[in-house]
């Protein structure tokens, strides 16, 4: 291994260790330490030099994490808890979501200035970077930076013009000139694949969830691969070496910044200036090199960058297909090599191309498997597949849409015509992701034993092909029993389903979606929030148990935290029915209600209008469905309520109803003493009063809530459930809540 190569990696473990593990007293021993070693050994022992080089690098990574704590650091920690009015200036552009503007500002606190995520409750004001500002608020760190709330709107304070703020106004004139020139439809894909601005494209729940289930998702994102296409397109222009790193390495830095210096970005152009500077001063580079100088020169920067999943993802993408995708391509093409149709040019030409694709994916993912299974709770399995067929596509719509972009800004048209061309590969590009997402199985999910137990197998089964340099039909006898054991995992699964019913409060933030699962069949009580995807999060749920089908999907009522998750089920499963209340019950429900009304029509779902009490079942148990309180007053109140029985144990689900609709229950309806109750209204102090609590007598409550400013749950609500000896759960606290009648427990899935 190179010596920089060495002292990088060196560097970059013991910043790893210290950002996970090692306390901040430690930090100056660790670095000390090191140090002593480094000068300890002989200096003229051969043998020794790399235990050298790795002492001398473990002591810069220590004492480079220890300046950053006390010096960067430190002066945030020192402003959590303070409120005052402060001086700032935006960072970027304001955006207003559910009365609130957001946006990112340089803050001046004790005469330091730091950034923070600002939120201004109430206050719709458009911000534009540069604009100085002062406002009132209240700071708490939030690593690695500082969150700031206020309740009073900021008073602005002139306009200042800095060149550090062209990249995020260049970024804005780029997304505004691909939402003319492309669209609804397709300038989301554009926006994450040239500005690295993915919000639009995750905000699409569906076509975010098919490119993840096909493993495509990292192509809608910027990417070495894309930068290697951008300077490609530059080299064709400019034919001088010398000339041409002068050029892209300015160009490449810019980019970089407007693309807010993201971690795989980062890598990318780091890497491409080595290549591009390596010539010029007369040097060798070669690609373990230059990724683990890009790895040293981030954490150089910031260490804390270790911690973020970008940074871990992308770096350990591009290590696999260094280290392994040469080595796979070469034994690709050699078997073909032998073959007579490999004396034919065209089919040449296409063989080393998917043998090229096949390689770099399945190098890619040697190492990305393990952080996707823990951090996304899945892997995909039509992974490698799907980038060789989609490969081609992500820096062609990269090159296509990067030009369309730039003739927008300078005329519309001009954006228009040149975007008709980069749509071909973009809707290549999402029409692979649905298609390949649509396969049976295609994305495993390791939330459960069986499927946690064949990922294990299968890196057993690749290192001991590997150590054992097995051949060709060992190799094929692995795979077949990679695969019977994939069919084992998922039969395993399937059969664990037992006659039980489950009742599981999936944790979406500020809102609610509830999962009845009994003798393989599936119902969803709402699906909604403000805080999160929540469409999504209950498509993981439904995927980690290889469900495609949901038996009924009953939304409470029409207010957006319970409901605007319902569109990506009902696009994504087979939904057979949707029971839901009258929209005229609720005064601002009917514009939510159609828009899913017609979806459920053009799905083939069964329209149910929840107008008199309803029970019908759900594998051994049972599902009664109340009808809601025409409440003309109190819109909450127009709630269906829901109870799932089998045998002994009961749960009732009430939606946001309040104390009226509460004692409307308890007074038309029989309802027996319950073991569970889903808590109404996110546990509002006005919902779970003493009529109901004391008319079911429930033995836990399970609350459904996010951060929030509504101070759910209310402590009120919290003391009725004590005075009851009533035990609690939320999924703030715990993540997924899932009690069934076999009376057990279980968070966190």
């Amino acid at each position: 291994m190179r010596k920089a190569a060495l002292f990088s990696f060196a560097f970059a473990a013991v910043i790893f260790v210290c950002v996970y593990t090692v306390p901040a007293v430690s930090f100056w021993i660790a670095a000390a330490g090191a140090v002593a070693v480094s000068l300890t050994v002989p200096k003229r022992m051969r043998r020794f030099r790399r235990v050298r080089i790795a002492a001398a690098a473990a002591a810069a990574g220590a004492l480079v994490f220890a300046l950053h704590e006390y010096a960067v650091r430190a002066p945030y920690r020192a402003a959590d808890g303070e409120i005052g009015v402060y001086s700032a200036t935006a960072a970027g552009y304001s955006r207003y979501e559910r009365y609130t503007m957001f946006v990112d500002a340089d803050i001046t606190v004790n005469g330091r200035r730091l950034r923070a995520s600002l939120a201004v409750r109430g206050d719709d004001a458009e911000l534009v970077p540069g604009d100085a500002f002062t406002v009132y608020a209240e700071l708490s760190y939030a690593s690695p930076r500082l969150s700031a709330f206020s309740p009073k709107s900021v008073e602005p304070a002139g306009h200042r013009d800095s060149a550090r703020y062209l990249p995020a106004v260049a970024a804005r004139k780029m997304s505004e000139s691909a939402e003319r020139s492309f669209g609804a439809r397709y300038a989301p894909l554009i926006k994450a694949l040239t500005v690295g601005d993915a919000d639009d494209l995750r905000a699409d729940a569906s076509a975010y969830r098919e490119l993840s289930r096909a493993g495509t998702v990292h192509l809608a994102a910027v990417s070495g691969m894309h930068i290697s296409f951008l300077v490609s397109m530059l080299s064709i222009l400019i034919r001088n070496k010398r000339v041409l790193g002068a050029v892209l390495i300015p160009v490449l830095l810019f980019f970089a910044a407007l693309c807010g210096f993201s971690a795989g970005v980062s890598r990318a152009v780091i890497m491409q200036i080595i290549l591009l500077a390596a010539p010029l001063l007369r040097r060798d580079t070669d690609g373990v090199t230059g990724v683990s100088a890009a790895l040293f020169l981030i954490l150089l920067v910031n260490p804390y960058a270790a911690a973020t999943k970008s940074l871990q993802l992308s770096f350990a993408a591009t290590l696999g297909i260094v280290l392994f995708s040469r080595g796979i391509n070469s034994s690709l093409t050699a078997r073909f090599g032998t073959s007579r149709l490999a004396k034919v040019k065209p089919v040449r030409a296409a063989a080393a191309f998917v043998a090229a694709g096949f390689a770099s994916s399945l190098g890619a993912v040697a190492f990305t498997t393990p952080l996707t299974a823990y951090y996304f709770g899945f892997v995909s399995v039509v992974s490698p597949l799907a980038n060789v067929v989609s490969l081609w596509a992500a820096p062609t719509a990269f090159c296509l849409g990067l030009v369309a972009e730039l003739f927008g800004i300078l005329s519309p048209a001009a954006g228009l015509a040149a975007a008709k061309i980069a749509e071909l590969p973009a809707a290549f590009l999402l029409g692979t992701a649905r298609a390949f997402s649509q396969f049976p199985y295609a994305a495993l999910y390791v939330s459960g034993a069986y499927a946690l137990a064949w990922l294990v197998y299968v890196y057993a089964s690749v290192v001991s092909l590997a150590a054992l340099r097995a051949k060709l039909k060992h190799a094929l006898v692995s795979t077949a029993a990679v695969a019977v054991t994939l069919v084992l995992a998922v039969s395993l699964t399937a059969a664990a389903r037992t006659g039980v019913l489950e009742v599981t409060a999936i944790d979406v933030g500020q809102g609610q979606c509830i999962a009845l699962r009994s003798g393989g069949e599936t119902a969803i009580i709402d699906c909604g929030s403000m805080t999160a995807d929540a469409g999504a999060r209950a498509a993981a749920y439904l995927d980690a148990r290889f469900e495609r089908r949901i038996e009924f999907l009953v939304l409470s009522h029409f207010d957006s935290d319970h409901i605007n998750g319902a569109e990506t089920l009902l696009r994504n499963y087979r939904v057979l029915e949707l029971y839901i209340p009258r929209p005229e019950l609720g005064e601002d429900s009917t514009a939510a209600a159609d828009e899913i009304i017609t979806l459920a029509i053009l799905r083939g779902t069964d329209i149910i209008y929840v107008d008199e009490t309803t029970t019908r079942p759900l594998g051994s148990a049972s599902v009664t469905l109340f009808a809601p309180y025409d409440a003309a007053d109190a819109e909450n109140d127009a709630c269906v309520a829901v109870l799932a029985a089998r045998g002994d144990f009961e749960c009732l689900i009430t939606g946001d109803l309040g104390f009226a609709g509460e004692m409307y229950l308890t007074e038309l309806y029989a309802l027996p003493d319950i073991e569970v109750l889903i808590a109404g209204h996110h546990g509002s102090r006005y919902s779970s009063g003493d009529v109901l609590l004391d008319a079911v007598t429930p033995e836990l409550a399970i609350i459904s809530v996010g951060r929030n400013s509504y101070g759910h749950p209310a402590a009120e609500t919290l003391a009725r459930f004590d005075e009851r000896g009533i035990t609690y759960r939320t999924t703030l606290g715990d993540g997924d809540v899932t009690a069934d009648s076999n009376f057990r427990i279980k968070i966190n899935g």
